[in-house]
């Protein structure tokens, strides 16, 4: 068998979740060099279709892909290319001091990377608007599920749902509360860093969360709701559903309604 017969196998037909824990999608095709590395995957979306996803956005681990948002990618390749514009400035200025270059060698290469910087400034500005449209579209999410958890509380209170029900879809919205805060609080951090002249601006930009909250990630913790209304927290792990079979993920939801058929 082929290396690249080999990554077909492994994951045609696999789910892959994006770096918040979220299923994006099934993989039903694979692109790969000659030399079997990854360039890129066709994924089954559900409502959103057909999707191609590349490599640049895809990390392997192991038998399982996940995919890195497009925006975070972005932002860490316009990162990389803005300091090394900035220091290879800086060394042009100082070989120009030392007197290791002429005025005119001077003039010429700065010319040069003046104009790289000014196509990294628009590079900035496309990104932040991007960065302030998926804010909006997590602040949209956000709102969605505290709605969805105040009416599944008016349910229960109503005696319309029964208490392990009501638990497991509390549950399950706080485990995607804290996916779109973790994602919200990289949005922040990242636009604060695209240049170190909006640091002070980003935050009231975006509808930034608490200043405590952005400044440590949170805790991989899930809130386990109890029938009186109140709640505790338990420790998890990154891997929560650490086998990929299409239903893992509801896995917790069966435990919970096994035996009340």
């Amino acid at each position: 068998m082929t290396e690249q017969e080999g990554v077909f196998r492994t994951f045609m037909g696999k789910r892959v979740r994006d770096t918040y824990g979220r299923y994006i999608g099934f993989v039903v095709g694979i692109s790969t060099d000659p030399f079997g590395e990854l360039k890129g995957i066709a994924l089954d979306s559900g409502q959103s279709g057909f999707t191609e996803i590349p490599s640049a956005c895809i990390e392997r681990d192991g038998e399982l892909l996940k995919m890195t948002p497009p925006w975070r990618v972005e932002a860490e390749k316009y990162s990389r290319e803005r300091k090394l514009v900035l220091s290879r400035t800086q060394a042009v200025e100082e070989l120009l001091k030392e007197g290791e270059i002429t005025d005119d060698e001077y003039s010429e290469t700065l010319k040069i990377y003046e104009g790289y910087d000014s196509r990294l400034q628009e590079v900035s500005k496309r990104l932040e608007m991007k960065l302030k449209r998926r804010d909006q579209e997590l602040e949209r999410e956000a709102k969605d599920l505290k709605r969805m958890s105040t009416n599944i509380k008016i349910q229960f209170k109503s005696g319309e749902v029964d208490t392990e029900s009501f638990r497991a879809s509390l549950q399950y919205a706080t485990i995607m509360k804290d996916r779109v805060q973790k994602e919200k609080n990289d949005l922040v951090i990242t636009y604060n860093s695209l240049s170190t002249e909006k640091i002070e601006q980003a935050p009231q930009e975006l509808s930034s969360p608490d200043a405590e909250s952005v400044s440590e990630p949170p805790d991989q913790t899930k809130t386990i709701v109890k029938t009186d209304g109140s709640s505790e927290e338990e420790g998890t792990s990154d891997h929560e559903y650490p086998n990929e079979q299409p239903l893992a993920e509801a896995g917790w939801l069966a435990k919970f309604l096994k035996g009340r058929a």
